[in-house]
């Protein structure tokens, strides 16, 4: 009888409203005011939300979006693969990324596909996606020839296959989003294509930051709740919205903290 009560509870229409209203606030109330107000800082990068990493603590920006200081340099990891940061364009919401298997050149790649996240991030239109073939036949058919050593196979000779899987007499294959005005001078100079992995490629992150700009305004800061996938305006008086930004009378009573100006960016 116990058992069939409790089951009835876990369908009931309330479960939804006392997880909302008793485990969302604990999780986001473990944040200081404030806290969220720290960006991530490494090397020449600085980022906030919703970015977090580093000094800047998880509950401030979405899971997926963690960026991590290794010797000075911002990286992030995602679907088994490393990606050097080079630039967060928080206003437009783009970031560029290089992975970071041929950053020192295209003989020593994971084989793994970039593949991220389709729900999080959108290409660019100045990127479409090629193939790099590996330990090849040698072939008059493909274009962009070069040649890497690989143990436990004599076969060195790879290329590049624009927008299909390759021929199945290669060991392997990578895609790699890669810049359309540079296919053609990639395909005749391996120094172009390797010169274009250094700069990586641009993404465009699918975050709604529209209802943070209210938040920041009215002395609020972002996080995140992972539960409902959105952002949360975090203030001073230790009260939380999801819906609307802070009330800044309200938000001053008890606190003489305020942010720092242009603090976890002006999106």
């Amino acid at each position: 009888m116990a058992l069939m009560s409790f089951r009835h509870f876990l369908w009931s229409p309330l479960v939804p409203l006392i997880y909302f209203t008793v485990v969302i606030p604990v999780k986001i109330q473990s944040l200081r005011y404030g806290d969220c107000n720290i960006p991530i800082r490494c090397g020449n990068l600085t980022a906030g939300y919703p970015f977090w990493g580093v000094d800047r603590p998880s509950g401030c920006g979405h899971p997926d979006l963690q960026i991590f200081c290794e010797n000075d340099k911002p990286i992030m990891k995602m679907n088994d693969l490393f990606y050097l940061v080079l630039n967060v364009d928080e206003k437009a919401r783009i970031l560029r990324i290089a992975r970071d298997d041929y950053l020192g050149g295209i003989c020593s790649p994971r084989f793994i596909n970039t593949t991220l996240n389709p729900a999080l991030f959108k290409y660019t239109n100045e990127y479409q996606m090629l193939t790099l073939l590996y330990a090849c036949p040698n072939s008059t058919s493909l274009s962009g020839h070069f040649t890497c050593s690989f143990t436990g196979t004599n076969k060195k000779d790879g290329y590049i296959d624009i927008g299909g899987k390759g021929p199945e007499a290669c060991d392997a294959g990578v895609n790699v989003p890669f810049p359309r005005s540079l296919i053609l001078p990639a395909t005749e100079n391996r120094s172009v294509l390797e010169q274009a992995f250094r700069d990586g490629f641009q993404v465009k992150w699918n975050v709604n930051i529209t209802f943070c700009e209210k938040c920041i305004e009215s002395q609020g800061y972002c996080s995140h709740d992972d539960y409902f996938d959105e952002a949360i305006c975090f203030c001073r008086n230790g009260q939380f919205s999801r819906s609307e930004a802070c009330n800044i009378s309200l938000s001053n009573q008890g606190s003489s903290e305020s942010p720092a100006p242009g603090a976890n960016g002006r999106f």
